[in-house]
């Protein structure tokens, strides 16, 4: 493991993360009277990205519309800011847990499946966040922003030892105010390929409602063990994505409650005016199928400790 360094005000530990634009460090504060936390979360461009202009003004729209929503369910930013050198970074709230990404890895790779009303609890705290990342306002002017995710998958999901869920990595979101509703025709598909709505496919105009197409394919994905759209290459999957094609879902698990049913055919509906409206309305018409709140809260807490004891161990036998 690297030696701490200095980055800013904070004190970099631990790269845990690093994608296509940015990294992310486990860190801590080098004074202890911020008022900070004694650990969080820097993430900062990479360095052939922080000089560029396009990936810089990316990662402040990031920062901004990010720090712009307040809700329990959504990772919290502490601050932004640039180093001495005028990199920029992200203060974030540390998050002791896993990603929905390795649970449903570890599940099917031990051909176990969270219990159906979990899975609703997990889709349910991810609907009250994006609630407020659709609600959110400009905090000088008080107009909507009109904040749409466009990459609900996943590995943006994240589940503590304590069995909280919390939404984060605003990457690639957009206020539908500063960009207007127009077709995305032509523009490079961001998001999760596997994720992605059907209009976000097909370059026609989106909105939140595809954040909501994209929260159903996450939880069908949890009720059924496997992804809605499985296999056959990356073009396979946009082209089923594009036209909607889903299989039965009875077929798949058909012990799941019949309702549920109705629910997700709503849901993933090709025409997002048939969709469920709104974050809320979609969480309300789950509500039946919800796990008690402190069971599903335990539940959760109890397979992301299993998660983590079992990469610890696989980590160990592959150093013997």
């Amino acid at each position: 493991m690297s030696s701490p360094f200095r980055f800013g005000p904070f004190y970099l530990e631990s790269r845990i993360a690093v994608g296509g634009t940015a990294e992310v460090y486990l860190a801590r504060p080098i004074e202890s009277s911020t008022g900070l936390p004694d650990r969080l979360v820097v993430k900062r461009l990479l360095p052939h990205f922080a000089s560029d202009a396009e990936g810089r003004t990316m990662f402040e729209r990031e920062a901004r519309l990010h720090a712009a929503v307040k809700d329990a369910n959504v990772v919290t930013v502490f601050h932004a800011g640039v180093d001495d050198r005028g990199e920029p970074y992200l203060a974030m709230e540390y998050i002791d847990g896993v990603d929905g990404y390795r649970l449903l890895r570890r599940l099917r790779q031990d051909n176990e499946l969270l219990p159906v009303g979990v899975s609703i609890y997990v889709a349910r705290e991810v609907l009250r966040a994006l609630e407020s990342v659709h609600a959110a306002r400009d905090p000088f002017t008080g107009g909507s922003l009109g904040i749409v995710h466009r990459d609900i998958s996943p590995s943006n999901i994240y589940m503590s030892k304590e069995g909280r869920v919390k939404l984060g990595d605003f990457g690639i979101a957009r206020s539908t105010t500063r960009t207007t509703l127009r077709s995305e025709a032509g523009q490079v598909l961001k998001g999760k390929f596997a994720y992605l709505a059907p209009e976000q496919v097909a370059g026609e105009p989106s909105d939140h409602r595809a954040d909501l197409f994209s929260l159903a394919t996450v939880l069908a994905e949890m009720l059924l063990n496997r992804p809605l759209f499985p296999g056959g290459g990356q073009l396979a999957i946009l082209l089923a994505i594009r036209d909607c094609k889903i299989d039965a879902l009875q077929e798949i698990r058909p012990r799941l409650p019949p309702g549920l049913f109705e629910v997700l055919q709503r849901a993933l509906t090709r025409n997002p005016a048939q969709r469920y409206p709104s974050a809320g309305e979609l969480a309300a018409a789950l509500a039946p199928f919800e796990a008690d709140h402190r069971l599903a809260t335990r539940e959760i807490a109890a397979r992301v400790r299993w998660v983590q004891a079992a990469s610890s161990s696989d980590q160990m036998a592959a150093v013997r």
